[in-house]
């Protein structure tokens, strides 16, 4: 090559140096605008994509407050219809609602408050009677697997440590029965204040 190079006439050679160090310098200057626009639509595409996730985190924390708000909206529906009835109690081993007269209500295979919590707010709603280390559905309009009411059905434990042994309400997801449900259980307690069931709405 550089056998070639010598061979060229001055005039070649000068206009040769003159293509190469013209030619260098564009291409240089075009790698930089390349490597800087890439990096510029890096930057919009990073920005666009942080925008976007910080939308959807926006949206669906929107969309689980006005879950929690629908389901503590259903959960004090659910309270006010279960204690207008009276005190709970535990009599003759079912769970009771005993109102200022003495008169007993039975919650067991009752699902007068259930379905009227349904009527009136659409949601799933359940009793639970709590029976040694464990709790029971008693009255419910939660369907399960088979077609019928899913009475006689157990709380599941982790729910049960913190709603029955710790006293607090619990909220979370659920599958209950192949439907998922955002979920609220709340205690109920009786006049010595002993959790003896619990308060279930589903939405």
């Amino acid at each position: 090559m550089f056998t070639f190079f010598s061979d060229m006439k001055v005039g070649t050679k000068i206009l040769v140096i003159c293509l190469f160090l013209a030619i260098i310098p564009t291409l240089m200057l075009g790698i930089v605008a390349y490597t800087s626009s890439s990096g510029v639509i890096n930057d919009q595409i990073e920005t666009l994509l942080e925008t976007q996730v910080h939308d959807a985190k926006g949206w669906t924390n929107d969309v689980y407050k006005l879950t929690r708000n629908k389901v503590n909206s259903d959960l004090n529906v659910l309270r006010e219809n279960f204690y207008a009835r009276g005190t709970p109690e535990v009599i003759d081993g079912k769970l009771t609602l005993v109102n200022a007269g003495g008169d007993p209500y039975v919650i067991n295979d009752n699902f007068e408050i259930v379905d009227q919590v349904q009527s009136l707010v659409g949601g799933a709603a359940t009793v639970f009677q709590v029976y040694d280390d464990n709790a029971i559905r008693v009255s419910t309009n939660v369907i399960g697997t088979d077609g019928t009411r899913a009475v006689g059905t157990e709380l599941t434990q982790n729910v049960y440590d913190v709603v029955v042994n710790q006293g607090e309400t619990y909220y979370g997801s659920r599958d209950l029965f192949g439907k998922r449900y955002v979920t609220a259980y709340e205690p109920i307690k009786d006049s010595r204040g002993r959790t003896v069931g619990v308060l279930f709405v589903g939405t």
